[in-house]
């Protein structure tokens, strides 16, 4: 076996370590990043809807005015009730699906908006509020139909063409037919 003179294996190692230091040194900022990264995620928002009210009549017709406050909503999610100290600094989104609906007052980005519906179906509202660390939560609520034979519904606001699931023109879908 032929030995190597004492300073090739040396020159070798340093080379390796070299290297390596030269990889350790390009990677530091990358490694101060993750490292200053390493803390937890900002803490979501608690979005809240309070729905007033949560049922019309079947056949409603855009009769009755819903409040939907999204002002309960917080910066911070929490389990334990506090008080709100106000969302200057949240955004909100709303969102509906279901049946249809006009919009009476307010916006989809204002933290209340009040909306009427035309009752032949339930309305899925849903609310997104983002803070000021960019992170979102969400929360829906369903504004359901009475029916008239449930007896929560005054005579005469319901079309007896609607009890059944119909609307005026015989359909069972909205479209004329």
């Amino acid at each position: 076996m032929k030995r190597q003179p004492a300073g090739e294996d040396d020159d070798v190692i340093r080379g390796g370590n070299v290297r390596a230091f030269s990889l350790l040194r390009a990677l530091s900022p990358l490694a101060l990043a993750l490292a200053a990264c390493s803390g937890p995620p900002p803490a979501p928002p608690s979005s809240v809807i309070v729905a007033t009210p949560t049922t019309v009549c079947m056949g409603d017709d855009y009769a009755t005015s819903i409040t939907l406050d999204g002002t309960q909503s917080g910066p911070a999610l929490t389990l334990i009730p506090t008080p709100v100290d106000g969302g200057p600094n949240l955004q909100y989104l709303w969102t509906f699906s279901g049946s249809a609906y006009h919009i009476v007052s307010g916006t989809v980005t204002s933290s209340m908006v009040v909306v009427s519906i035309l009752g032949d179906r339930p309305l899925q509202v849903d609310l997104q509020v983002t803070n000021a660390a960019g992170t979102t939560s969400d929360d829906s609520v369903t504004v359901s139909i009475t029916l008239l034979a449930d007896g929560g519904c005054p005579l005469g606001q319901v079309d007896a063409g609607v009890m059944d699931g119909s609307v005026a023109d015989g359909s069972t879908d909205g479209s004329a037919g």
